[in-house]
C-alpha cells in the first residue's frame, strides 16, 4: 500500500478538530470572527470559529453555538463579526 492510499485515523474520526483550543480561553478578549463551521459528534453539537488572525477555536457551549448561528448569515455574506467573550455565572456568552 502506498502513502497515497493511506489516511490517518485523525482524518477519518475528525479528532483533529477536537485538538483545537477551546474558545473559552479567550474570555475577556475582543475577537473578530471570519468563519464559522458547525458539526455534530458522539457528544453533541460543536462549532469551529476562525478569527482574523487565522487561528481556529472550538466550542460545544449551547449558548455560544446559538449566538454563532445568529452570526453565520453575516459571515457567509463576507462580513466579519466583532464580539467580546464573557463568562456569566455558569456559561459563556458574546457581548
Amino acid at each position: 500500500m502506498s502513502d497515497s492510499e493511506t489516511v490517518t485515523f485523525e482524518t477519518i474520526s475528525g479528532a483533529k478538530e477536537f485538538a483545537l483550543p477551546l474558545l473559552s480561553k479567550l474570555v475577556g478578549k475582543k475577537v473578530v470572527i471570519t468563519d464559522i463551521r458547525f458539526g455534530g459528534g458522539y457528544y453533541g453539537a460543536y462549532a469551529i470559529v476562525t478569527l482574523d488572525d487565522k487561528k481556529e477555536y472550538r466550542t460545544s457551549s449551547k449558548v455560544l453555538i446559538d449566538q454563532l448561528k445568529m452570526m453565520i448569515e453575516h459571515v457567509t455574506n463576507g462580513k466579519n463579526v466583532s464580539a467580546k467573550l464573557q463568562k456569566k455565572e455558569e456559561y459563556y456568552t458574546f457581548v
